[in-house]
C-alpha cells in the first residue's frame, strides 16, 4: 500500500474502494498516550505528496522514470509515530481484498495475505520506526481501547548502552568477545561486519546505536527530527513559490511577500538547528550542546540526524573497500539520498570515522 493511498484512506478521501473502513490512525506521543489522527490532519500530508508527485514527474524523460525516488521520498511525507491496531487492520484487510469485493488480474499466491515482517531498506529503518523506540503506551482519559487491543504488550525494554559493554573490548576479534559481548555485537551491529571495521569504526557505530535506542533521548531525537522534516517542507514551499507565474504586479507582490516570509522562517530554523561542533564532535547526543542552540551563527553547524546517517555510510563504504572514505565522498551520497545541496550537506556532517 503506497504513502498517498495510506493518506487517502485516513483523511477520507479516497473513492476508490472503501478500503479498509473502520479502521482509525493513532498519533503516539513520547510520553506513550496516544489519541486518534483526524481525517482532516492528513491534508497537509496529501498535499505534500502531491508536490512531490508533479516535481518529480516534472524532470522525467520517459514515464515513471522517477518511480523509484518517490517510492523512497514518499515514504518521509508520512507522520511519525502514528499507528493503526492491529486486529482492526487485519478485520478491515480481509474484508476490503476479499475475493467477493476486489478483483486483482494476475493474482499470484500471496496477494491477498499480509506481512507484518515486510524488508525495509536500511536507509528507511529509522524514519519507519521513528517515536516507537522502548515507549510505554498508556491511554488518554477519553481513549478506550477497543476489544484485542493488548496495551500491556507495548512495555519498554531495560535500556543497556552498547557502549558502556564493549567498552574495553573494541579492539577485540568478534570471536575472542565474551559471550555477552559476542551476542550484543551480533545483535546490534547487523549489517555492519565487526571483524572489517576498526576499533574507532566500532565505538562510532555503537554511539549512534546508543544514541538512537536510549529513551532518554527519545525527545532530543525527535526534536531534531522534527525540525529536519520542516525545513525540508519549507524549502519545498519556496521552490513551489519561486516557480509562480505573476502576470499582475499584484501577483508579483504576493509572491515576493510570500517568499520573504517562508525565508525568514527557514533562516530562523537555521539558526535553531544549528550546533557548536567544538562542544564534543565525537559525541552525537544532542543534550550536552541544547545551552548553545542560542550561540551566534558561525559557531553552530551540525546536524545529529544527517551525522548518524553519514556514519552509516562510511561504516559501509569502508566494510567493502577495506579504505578510508573522506567526508566529501558521503556527503555526496547523503545528498543524493536526502535530494539536498551537497555543499550543505558537506557543512552539517563531521568525519567522526577513520
Amino acid at each position: 500500500m503506497s504513502p498517498d493511498v495510506v493518506a487517502k484512506i485516513f483523511s477520507k478521501t479516497d473513492h476508490w474502494a472503501t478500503r479498509l473502513e473502520g479502521i482509525s490512525a493513532y498519533y503516539l506521543s513520547v510520553n506513550g498516550k496516544y489519541s486518534p489522527v483526524l481525517p482532516k490532519e492528513w491534508d497537509g500530508i496529501l498535499a505534500d505528496l502531491q508536490i512531490l508527485s508533479d516535481k518529480l514527474a516534472s524532470t522525467e524523460t520517459i514515464e515513471q522514470e522517477n518511480y523509484p525516488a518517490w517510492r523512497q521520498q514518499s515514504i518521509l511525507l508520512l507522520p511519525a509515530s502514528c499507528f493503526v491496531w492491529r486486529n482492526e487492520f487485519e478485520e478491515a484487510f480481509r474484508r476490503s481484498y476479499s475475493p467477493t469485493r476486489f478483483t486483482l488480474l494476475d493474482e499470484r499466491p500471496g496477494d491477498r495475505e499480509l506481512n507484518f515482517s515486510p524488508r525495509i531498506p536500511e536507509d528507511l529503518v529509522l524514519p519507519v520506526m521513528q517515536g516507537f523506540n522502548h515507549i510505554q503506551v498508556t491511554q488518554e482519559p477519553d481513549a478506550t481501547p477497543k476489544a484485542g487491543h493488548d496495551i500491556a504488550t507495548c512495555q519498554p525494554e531495560h535500556f543497556v548502552s552498547l557502549v558502556e559493554v564493549l567498552g574495553e573490548w573494541f579492539g577485540t576479534p568478534l570471536e575472542s568477545l565474551p559471550d555477552e559481548q559476542r551476542r550484543r555485537v551480533r545483535k546490534n551491529f547487523f549489517p555492519m561486519p565487526w571483524d572489517d571495521l576498526s576499533p574507532e569504526q566500532r565505538r562510532s557505530v555503537a554511539m549512534q546505536w546508543d544514541y538512537q535506542n536510549d529513551p532518554a533521548m527519545e525527545g532530543d531525537r525527535q526534536y531534531w527530527w522534527d525540525l529536519f522534516i520542516r525545513k525540508e517542507k519549507l524549502k519545498k514551499q519556496i521552490e513551489k513559490w519561486s516557480a509562480i507565474a505573476t502576470p499582475t504586479a499584484m501577483d508579483l507582490a504576493q509572491k515576493e511577500t510570500r517568499l520573504a516570509e517562508l525565508q525568514r522562517e527557514l533562516t530562523d530554523l537555521e539558526k535553531v538547528g544549528l550546533q557548536v561542533e567544538s562542544i564534543n564532535p565525537d559525541q552525537p547526543h544532542i543534550s550536552d550542546i541544547a545551552e548553545c542552540r542560542t550561540k551566534p551563527v558561525g559557531h553552530l553547524n551540525h546536524d545529529p540526524e544527517m551525522q548518524a546517517r553519514a556514519n552509516q555510510i562510511a561504516a559501509e563504504k569502508m566494510s567493502q573497500t577495506g579504505r578510508s572514505i573522506t567526508r566529501e565522498k558521503v556527503a555526496k551520497i547523503l545528498a543524493k539520498e536526502l535530494d539536498m545541496d551537497e555543499a550543505t550537506v558537506v557543512r552539517r556532517i563531521r568525519k567522526q570515522w577513520k
